[in-house]
């Protein structure tokens, strides 16, 4: 009887198995990287354009009531003149002027209602400011307190709806100091290309 030697493989793995199992986890681990911070980069996208649109959402809020709430009552400026309820300018020259200008009621958060308060809007790309004086009747150094609103911002239009149902850029109208519009549109554009209009009508 001839015997027939056998070559047994000894135990373990080669190096060539090694290194390819390495290559195999190597390569599962960076697809899993990178999906893991695809869904990173998602969820911070999402929570950008979440809190983007809740910051709009609030402008606009605030804006529409500081229509709503307008007073009646007139100002004194840092020079002693006589400021209408309602003020609306197509170009600012002064420092703290502002495109749009109103008294109003006291608002919830900050005056009880029967106090007034003298706030303004104005447009300084890409940004939209608004103005609140300390006081209604200024003293001559009295300035407001500037806050940033709404960033990002490329264009931003105001219009006037007088009683003529015509509108216009500028308030208060010829022969009509103390009248206040019927109605405002704000139209405004963001760097982004999204493009709003939003009309506040008065009671």
């Amino acid at each position: 009887m001839t015997l027939l030697s056998c070559r047994r493989r000894p135990g373990g793995f080669t190096l060539i198995e090694i290194l390819v199992a390495m290559a195999l986890v190597a390569l599962s681990s960076l697809m899993a990287y990178r999906g893991v911070g695809a869904l990173v980069d998602g969820g911070k996208h999402l929570t950008g354009e979440a809190q983007h649109w809740l910051t709009l959402e609030r402008f606009m809020a605030q804006f529409e009531n500081d229509i709503l709430y307008i007073s009646t009552r007139s100002v004194r400026d840092e020079g002693g003149l006589l400021l209408p309820p309602f003020v609306g300018r197509a170009v600012v020259a002064r420092t703290f002027d502002t495109h749009m200008e109103v008294t109003r009621f006291g608002r919830d958060d900050l005056d009880p209602p029967s106090l007034g308060r003298r706030i303004g809007y104005r447009f300084v790309p890409p940004r939209v400011e608004l103005l609140v004086w300390p006081v209604l009747d200024r003293a001559p150094r009295t300035q407001p307190e500037v806050v940033t609103v709404l960033e990002d911002v490329r264009d931003f239009q105001l219009r006037y709806l007088g009683p003529d149902n015509q509108w216009r850029t500028e308030w208060p109208i010829a022969g009509g100091r103390d009248v206040l519009p019927r109605a405002v549109t704000l139209t405004m554009e963001l760097t982004d290309g999204t493009r709003f209009e939003r009309v506040v009508a008065r009671p």
